[in-house]
């Protein structure tokens, strides 16, 4: 609409310019076109003024209504060969107004301004023959060549766009479904590419150095420290028996979903799903696994106040958290292979999971992710044991953090973390009649399979003396 502003400047200056000469030249048709062009001027300011104030269809049609009145102008008050030559030109771009204003809307907008411009051609041409002793019309040659073949050739004019529109919109639709099919077709490969991510998580791509799941070869690897976490329903085969299996798998759907966020909001990822376990890797500080754990602990309550609710049983949940060298890669056959992590830190882990139920402990991390958190951790934590476990020849010393116990649960082995503390020390040191008293005096306010395993224990070595071999370790033999 610039180019619209811009013409009527130009017209208003014209058109002054031809009024101040005017002023001292009497010629009428000199006024008459001074007019004109002042008139032009109006029509486009009007033109850019609607456009601006988003009165789009009436710029259109003052647009065409300037250009119907300044080309008639044109034939009626200029000189006498050229302005028909002109006005010819011009109301041939008139006649292409709508496919420029209208943007081709209908065929019929087009049809009723060629025949207004055939109309006002002849008017024009006749008006001028009657004000002018110079027409440029002397002989009924000149009525056929000037006025009634240029209308004629506006027609053939119109016809040549409509086809030509035509081929166009047929190529553009032809285009248009092209890239609607191209469109349809990426839509589909960005929903198989989610697809497949649900099955291969981004974040193994991405430590694989991977963008695209295309890019995987098999025996692609990285070795790198991370963070295990496992998570596994206690009693479960007690749970499901009598199930059927699409109820076991509405089950384990409805936990999953209500404990997968948590992993994610601490920049965790689900590696796999295990029957009904869950293990998930961090990359990063152990922080956010055991964040994740207790987090996870936390939409448990929620989603067993769900099931309390619809009359079901609660469910309950042991979490083991390792941090360690790993290896995550591809593993397989030509044919078919799947990306998994390996190494002895994911076997502990796994180890330790299922030692929450021997200790009646919901939440057991290693001593190897409780160094790497650091020293003013703030979790609320107690030393479990000191464990071989089967398959391994390193001991491991195991610690429950009890954030997320319940607040009268949390407050009694608070109560009892200063005597327990002193049982620890006594037992490892090999006073066993004080570890056993201190223990005992702890299950007075609180008792729990730690506090049961250390005081039988205390007791059995009271009874027969350890060799001078014994360590306190406690050696398992059971996965």
């Amino acid at each position: 609409m610039s180019v619209t502003f811009y013409t009527g400047m130009a017209a208003a200056v014209v058109g002054t310019l031809m009024l101040l000469s005017s002023a001292t030249n009497p010629d009428s048709g000199e006024r008459v076109n001074a007019l004109a062009w002042v008139v032009c001027a109006f029509g486009c300011f009007a033109t850019f003024v609607l456009t601006r104030i988003s009165l789009i269809r009436l710029s259109e049609v003052m647009l065409i209504l300037t250009a119907y009145f300044c080309t008639a102008s044109i034939i009626i008050t200029g000189a006498p060969l050229p302005s028909i030559t002109i006005g010819i030109a011009a109301y041939a771009l008139v006649v292409l107004l709508p496919g420029i204003a209208f943007r081709v809307r209908t065929y019929r907008s087009s049809v009723f301004n060629t025949a207004a411009v055939s109309i006002l051609y002849i008017l024009s041409m006749l008006l001028r023959a009657f004000l002018h002793d110079e027409s440029g019309i002397d002989s009924w040659s000149d009525v056929f060549i000037k006025i009634l073949v240029p209308p004629s050739s506006f027609w053939v004019e119109l016809l040549m766009v409509r086809a030509l529109n035509r081929r166009i919109l047929d190529a553009l639709w032809e285009s248009e479904r092209s890239r609607d099919a191209l469109r349809h077709a990426l839509d589909r490969q960005v929903t198989m590419n989610d697809a497949l991510l649900r099955f291969v998580p981004r974040e193994f791509l991405t430590s694989l150095g991977r963008q695209e799941l295309s890019e995987v070869q098999l025996s692609d690897s990285v070795t790198k420290t991370m963070s295990i976490l496992f998570a596994d329903i206690l009693g479960y085969t007690k749970l499901v028996e009598g199930m059927t299996p699409e109820a076991t798998v509405h089950l384990l759907n409805d936990l999953f979903g209500a404990l997968e966020p948590s992993i994610h909001e601490h920049h965790g990822f689900v590696d796999s799903y295990i029957g009904d376990a869950i293990m998930a890797l961090f990359d990063g500080s152990p922080r956010n696994a055991i964040d994740a754990a207790l987090a996870m602990q936390a939409a448990l309550r929620r989603h067993n106040e769900c099931r309390r609710a619809a009359g079901k049983p609660p469910l309950a949940i042991g979490i083991g958290i390792n941090t360690g060298v790993v290896t995550l890669g591809t593993v397989g056959g030509p044919k078919r292979f799947k990306c998994s992590v390996f190494g002895d830190s994911v076997n502990l882990a796994a180890r330790i999971e299922h030692l929450t139920r021997r200790y009646d402990a919901p939440l057991l991390v290693s001593e190897h992710t409780l160094e790497l958190v650091g020293e003013g951790h703030g979790y609320d934590v107690r030393v479990v044991d000191r464990v071989r476990v089967v398959g391994r020849t390193s001991t491991t010393t195991l610690f429950e953090i009890y954030d997320a116990d319940p607040e009268p649960l949390r407050r009694s082995k608070r109560r009892i973390d200063a005597d327990f503390r002193t049982g620890i020390a006594a037992f490892y040191d090999r006073r066993f009649a004080e570890a056993l008293a201190a223990f005992e005096r702890c299950r007075v306010i609180h008792d729990d399979g730690v506090l049961r395993s250390y005081a039988q224990r205390s007791r059995a070595l009271l009874a027969t003396a350890p060799g001078d071999a014994w360590t306190g370790i406690e050696a398992l033999y059971e996965k």
